[in-house]
């Protein structure tokens, strides 16, 4: 096969960040795509209805500017404190989902709860209204290797109290995490990175620390690797994509302590289609990017296509002033 035609995809987690930068990280998010779902950790963080209108005016007018049709779905920060009204207020100034960053546990995420008791308000609110609480799901204690396993039976805790709440596990990176999801009610679900399931630790390590790469959680082994490239070829719906597209400018990215977050946007889709075909199953592709999602966030499918076609080309060393994933590597796919 070298051409693939599919319904428009949908990024269910994308970080835009802020200032300057922000005009092009968001353009290249939005490339391709009929939604992306902004997350909420930049600083002051997306906390308030206030918040959430401004910040999503900011990146509208961008998208109006240049003509971009593709359509914005938001979030906000739980933070201890912050109140049932406030949660009420966010969702309906529109947001989808609300974000559970363990303090500590990635960027901007100090001010996040150390445990879900401390956001039992919030949470129960979140449940009643029916809406996603979406999960940063690392236990920031524990050694890197073990952040998601350890952080499954916080999630368990928080399924335990809260019956009815639907989670969204983000950016599964291990076999462990894997398995929970499938062992868990309907209610929980999973999004995917291209990242992980394109690369490992050994290419982030192996000749020589490639900065790019470096995010949270930290890429992982083979064998996890196989397990989310299963989970993805599926046609479970309970796993989707979420591209976790986490840019920070290349300066940042060549100096210590080196920022968590690998800039994928210009890439993932070609990525994803490398894995896919690579498992046989580009013809599962469509449901994983496209379809799955859009049912667990109740999002109309796209009466619009895109074409994969079959081409290599070499991502370029910077784009958008940053170092993109695959800075320099061919990739035999890409979109039209």
């Amino acid at each position: 096969m070298t051409e693939l035609v599919i319904k428009k995809p949908n990024d269910l987690h994308v970080h835009l960040r802020q200032g300057d930068e922000m005009e092009g990280y968001a353009l290249r998010s939005a490339e391709h795509f009929e939604h992306m779902l902004v997350m909420p950790n930049i600083k002051p963080p997306v906390a308030s209805a206030k918040a959430l209108a401004e910040y999503r005016r900011k990146i509208q007018d961008i998208l109006k500017r240049h003509k971009s049709d593709c359509k914005l779905l938001m979030s906000f920060k739980l933070i201890p404190g912050m109140g049932s009204d406030t949660v009420r207020e966010c969702l309906r100034a529109g947001a989808v989902c609300a974000k559970y960053y363990p303090a500590g546990s990635t960027t901007n995420a100090d001010d996040g709860p150390r445990h879900p008791s401390e956001i039992a308000e919030e949470l129960s609110e979140l449940e009643q209204a029916g809406f996603v609480l979406s999960v940063h799901a690392e236990a920031p204690d524990s050694p890197e290797f073990s952040k998601e396993r350890d952080f499954l039976s916080v999630i368990e805790y928080i399924l335990t109290r809260y019956p009815n709440l639907r989670i969204v596990v983000e950016h599964l990176s291990s076999a462990d995490a894997v398995q929970a999801i499938l062992d868990w009610p309907e209610r929980v679900g999973a999004s995917i990175t291209a990242h992980h399931l394109a690369y490992t630790v050994e290419d982030l390590v192996s000749d020589g620390l490639d900065s790019s790469l470096y995010c949270k959680p930290v890429l992982k082994t083979q064998k996890d690797r196989e397990a989310l490239i299963a989970a993805a070829i599926s046609g479970n719906a309970k796993f989707f994509f979420g591209s976790d597209s986490a840019p920070h400018p290349a300066a940042k990215k060549l100096c210590l302590p080196v920022p968590a977050g690998t800039y994928t946007a210009p890439v993932r889709l070609s990525l994803l289609a490398e894995v896919f075909e690579e498992a046989k199953a580009l013809n599962r592709l469509e449901f994983f990017a496209s379809t799955a999602g859009a049912l667990w966030y109740n999002l109309p499918a796209s009466p619009q296509a895109i074409k994969l076609v079959k081409e290599p080309w070499r991502v370029p060393e910077t784009l958008d002033g940053t170092i993109p994933c695959a800075h320099g590597k061919f990739i035999n796919w890409q979109a039209q």
